[in-house]
């Protein structure tokens, strides 16, 4: 299993300890047993994209080497960083992963990086490969709180980036609701459901539920600036089943996501994070898909894969979700793809994509 991620903040590199405090952030999610690779730019000040790999068996260590300085391949980057993660309670060992260090390190020389470090992280602590001082790096390692990591993990909070104990609370976070919670929303559902048709039968046309349901869009995310209120939940009920409802209709979903690509803000994930945790089948395609395209516009590519995997689990021939994939497999920082509005070029407005 894989992840790319990427710095979409361009925040400045300083040390080691940036960047072990950083990726946690980047991946959305604590690694554990995984190595993970991260993309110096700009005269290595600067993160470009991150990606990581479960910890291979000795017998695919060289395979993976490869295939890692493949994804970096012809990206013109400026050096290389790989980081082992061991266990969460274990001490950083740098005799663990060594020889694979050495593997990936060859490999990105091999496609014209160098490698400028590497360290191993475990137990909250972080220790050089590289680096035989005890004065820098001492035997136990040094901690990742409190030094300076934690200011580009403060910046990453304030960036609205938080990230989650493992991969697999990732992978939970975007379970359907249970049944019982999810009574309340089958309800606004079938209410919306009715409101559809309704709407329809009266017009003749679905053109003023469209629009009405990019209304809806952007009003939830000016509405989402103020955060909650009184601890309820930003949207309501009625309000998220409708959107469900008309972001069925793929022009509509096309009109919401060219708005979310155009304000691609911590509030408009917000409305996006709420859309998908609370949608039911069959509406869970569309509010997945487009949380994963705004967790991938922020940087946070595991997130973004986890969403648009859930989207082609439920519904093959999506094929928005697959283009995410494909720009995900690719490296494809977001960065490099101008906004999609307006854009002649851009799927839309060849052939609308499901």
């Amino acid at each position: 299993m894989t992840e790319c991620a990427a710095d979409t903040a361009a925040t400045h590199i300083r040390s080691p300890a940036d960047l072990v405090g950083l990726i946690p952030y980047l991946l959305g999610f604590h690694p554990s047993e995984s190595v993970v690779v991260a993309e110096f730019r700009e005269r290595r000040s600067k993160l470009g994209i991150v990606v990581r790999a479960d910890m291979p068996a000795n017998s695919d260590a060289a395979q993976l080497a490869t295939g890692l300085a493949a994804r970096f391949s012809g990206r013109h980057a400026d050096g290389a960083a790989i980081v082992v993660y061991g266990s969460v309670d274990g001490a950083p060992d740098t005799t663990r992963g060594a020889e694979l260090v050495g593997m990936i390190g060859a490999a990105m020389q091999a496609v014209g990086i160098q490698l400028c470090d590497a360290m191993a992280v475990g137990g909250g602590r972080w220790r050089s490969y590289f680096c035989t001082d005890l004065g820098c790096c001492p035997a136990d390692g040094t901690l990742i709180a409190g030094n300076a990591g934690s200011e580009v993990a403060a910046a990453a909070t304030v960036a609205g980036m938080v990230p989650l104990p493992d991969r697999h609370a990732l992978v939970r976070s975007l379970e359907p609701l249970p049944a019982r919670a999810a009574e309340p929303m089958a309800r606004a559902l079938k209410q919306a459901e009715a409101a559809f048709v309704l709407a329809v039968c009266r017009r003749g046309t679905a053109s003023a539920w469209q629009a009405g349901t990019r209304e809806r869009f952007q009003r939830a995310i000016h509405r989402a600036r103020g955060g909650r209120s009184g601890g309820r939940p930003l949207l309501a009920d009625r309000e998220v089943a409708r959107l469900l409802v008309g972001l069925v209709d793929i022009r509509s979903r096309d009109a919401c996501w060219q708005d979310l690509d155009l304000r691609c803000s911590p509030e408009a994930f917000a409305v996006c994070w709420q859309l998908a945790q609370r949608s039911l089948p069959p509406y869970r395609s569309a509010p997945l898909f487009l949380l994963g395209w705004a967790a991938w516009r922020r940087g946070d590519g595991a997130l973004a894969r986890v969403a648009a995997e859930r989207v082609l689990e439920q519904d093959v021939g999506y094929e928005a979700a697959r283009l995410l994939l494909v720009a995900l497999d690719h490296g494809l920082h977001p960065d490099e793809l101008p906004g999609l509005a307006g854009r002649r070029d851009h799927p839309l407005h060849r052939r609308r994509p499901r």
